[in-house]
C-alpha cells in the first residue's frame, strides 16, 4: 500500500523551554509511551536500538533486530516502500504513514504501520510504529463473515431453487397458502390443471374460491377441525372438477408466517375388480414361472409371487397400479416396442431386455414373452418373465439385440424420432464397446485405438453403460 497523507501537525511553540533538560531515558520511555515499537535507525537502514510497548513484541525476539538493516525485517513486497521511508528527508517525513509487514514465526505476518521522524545528527531516524493487527484481525473477520453470508445465501438460493423444482416436477397437485387468508402463495402445475384455471392467474386469489369443505363444511371449518384433530389427511370438495378429493395437511413457517401445504391426491383406481377372478387368483399361485398381468396401458394388474422374487417387489400391493416399464426395460425403446407388438400381432416372442428391479436395486438380462387377451370385458396382456441364463442362446450371442426394421417402423409416431434414434444409437454403441474390449482382450488402450477414441473418452462411455471394471492389461 502506498504511504498515506495525513493532515497538517501543530508542533509545540517553544519545544527547547519544554524539553531541553529531558534526559535520554525519559525521552525513551515517551516514545514507547506513546507507540507499539519504536526504533533508532541509522541512514543505511541499519537498527541502531529497538523498544516495544504495551506486549505488542516480546522484547527478547525484538532485540534480535538490532543491527540487522530494516529491510531484513520485513515481508519481499514492502522492500520498494523501505526504500521510500529511508530516502525522505524533511518535515514532510514526519506527516506520512507507512504500511510495512513483518514475518513471523507463526507464518502470519504482523502489519505495523510506521512513521518516519528524521533525527538531525547522523541522518539517523526514529520509527514509530503502530500494531494494525487488531485492525486486521476485525478486517479478517468481517472477511469470514460476509463470505459466510455469501455461502448461506447462496446455499439458501440453492434451497429454494431445488424445492420449486421438487414442487413442479410433484406428480400430485401441491398448493401452498397463507394458513391465516388462505391466500395462495404458490401452486404447482398439477394443481392448475386439477382445479382447471389458469396457473398464472392463482396467486393471491383465495383458497375458498376453488375448494370447498365436505357436506356442506365451509373451507375453514374443515382446515380448523384438521388442526384440532391432528388429522394429516382429509377430504374437500373440488369445484371445478365436481368431485370430492383426498387431500394431505401439513402446515410450515415461513418468512414469520404460517402456511398451509394441501396435496390433493388423485382419484385412485380401483384394480380390485381385474383381480377379482379366483382362477386367475389360482393360475398365477401355482405357476412355477414369473407371470405379470397388465392392462391395455401396462399398467400392473397382477403378479404372480415368481415374479416378486424375480423383481425384489416386497409386496404386490406396491407394484400394483403402477406401469411396468417401472422395473422391465432398459430402454423407454424397449416398453414401447413391447407395446407396440401386442397391439399390432397381439403376442411377442423372447423379447430381450433388461429386470431393473424394485427400486431399481438391481439389473439382470431377461426375455420377455407376452400376449393379449381379454379378461372380464377389459383389454389385458400377460408377460412370462425369465432369467436371460435360463433361455437358451447360442455361443457368443450378445445380450443386446437390434430390432428388426419394421419393428423399429412401427414406433414412428408413437415415439419423437429423436428418442427413437438416441435410444438405438445407444444400443449399436454398447455393443461396439463390447465387441472391442472382447477383440483385445479387455486391454482398454487398445480398445480405445480400435474405436478411434482417447482413453479417457471410453472411460467415459465405459461408465455410462455399466462397463468399467478392472482392466488386467492397462497395468
Amino acid at each position: 500500500m502506498e504511504a498515506e497523507s495525513v493532515p497538517e501537525v501543530v508542533a509545540f511553540a517553544e519545544p527547547e523551554a519544554a524539553f531541553s533538560d529531558l534526559e535520554a531515558e525519559l525521552v525513551g520511555r515517551l516514545l514507547v509511551a506513546a507507540a507499539d515499537i519504536a526504533m533508532v535507525v541509522e541512514a543505511e537502514g541499519r537498527i541502531r536500538d529497538v523498544a516495544f510497548g504495551d506486549g505488542h513484541y516480546d522484547g527478547d525476539a525484538g532485540r534480535d533486530w538490532v543491527g540487522r538493516k530494516f529491510s531484513e525485517i520485513v515481508t519481499s513486497e514492502c522492500l520498494p516502500k523501505v526504500e521510500r521511508m529511508l530516502a525522505m528527508e524533511g518535515p514532510s517525513a514526519e506527516r506520512l504513514w507507512h504500511e510495512i509487514n513483518h514475518p513471523s514465526d507463526s507464518g502470519t505476518d504482523r502489519p505495523i504501520r510506521y512513521r518516519v521522524v528524521p533525527l538531525s545528527r547522523k541522518g539517523h531516524a526514529i520509527f514509530l510504529g503502530r500494531d494494525l493487527g487488531s485492525v486486521s484481525q476485525l478486517q479478517q473477520r468481517a472477511i469470514e463473515a460476509e463470505l459466510s453470508i455469501e455461502r448461506e445465501y447462496a446455499h439458501a438460493r440453492n434451497v429454494e431453487m431445488q424445492a420449486r423444482a421438487l414442487l413442479e416436477t410433484a406428480p400430485d397437485a401441491v398448493i401452498i397458502a397463507d394458513a391465516v387468508s388462505l391466500a395462495i402463495d404458490e401452486a404447482n402445475a398439477a394443481a392448475a390443471e386439477l382445479l382447471d384455471v389458469d396457473r398464472t392467474s392463482l396467486d393471491g386469489q383465495s383458497l375458498g374460491e376453488h375448494l370447498d369443505g365436505p357436506e356442506g363444511k365451509t373451507l375453514r371449518a374443515a382446515l380448523d377441525a384438521a388442526v384440532r384433530e391432528r388429522t394429516a389427511r382429509i377430504r374437500l370438495f373440488v369445484k371445478n372438477a365436481d368431485r370430492e378429493s383426498e387431500v394431505n395437511v401439513s402446515f410450515m413457517r415461513r418468512e414469520g408466517r404460517r402456511h398451509i401445504v394441501l396435496r390433493l391426491l388423485p382419484p385412485e383406481r380401483d384394480y380390485s375388480a381385474d383381480r377379482a377372478n379366483p382362477a386367475l387368483d389360482r393360475f398365477l399361485s401355482q405357476f412355477p414361472e414369473a407371470l405379470v398381468v397388465t392392462d391395455a396401458k401396462l399398467n400392473i394388474v397382477a403378479a404372480n409371487d415368481a415374479f416378486l422374487d424375480l423383481s425384489g417387489v416386497p409386496d404386490l400391493s406396491r407394484i400394483v397400479g403402477a406401469p411396468l416399464g417401472n422395473l422391465l426395460g432398459e430402454h423407454e425403446l424397449d416398453t414401447a416396442l413391447l407395446a407396440s407388438n401386442l397391439k399390432t400381432k397381439r403376442m411377442v416372442k423372447q423379447f430381450t431386455t433388461i429386470l431393473k428391479g424394485w427400486w431399481r436395486s438391481g439389473r439382470q438380462p431377461v426375455s420377455v414373452s407376452a400376449g393379449h387377451t381379454n379378461f372380464g370385458g377389459r383389454e389385458t396382456y400377460g408377460f412370462l418373465v425369465r432369467p436371460e441364463n435360463a433361455v437358451s442362446r447360442p455361443t457368443g450371442e450378445r445380450n443386446h439385440k437390434i430390432r428388426p426394421a419394421n419393428e423399429m417402423i412401427d414406433l414412428v409416431g408413437r415415439m419423437p424420432l429423436r428418442d427413437i434414434v438416441r435410444e438405438t444409437t445407444g444400443i449399436i454403441e454398447q455393443m461396439c464397446l463390447e465387441a472391442a474390449l472382447e477383440t483385445t482382450g479387455q486391454n482398454r488402450a487398445s480398445a480405445a485405438e480400435l474405436l478411434g477414441l482417447s482413453r479417457q473418452g471410453l472411460y467415459s462411455k465405459l461408465n455410462r453403460y455399466g462397463l468399467s471394471g478392472p482392466s488386467p492389461d492397462d497395468a
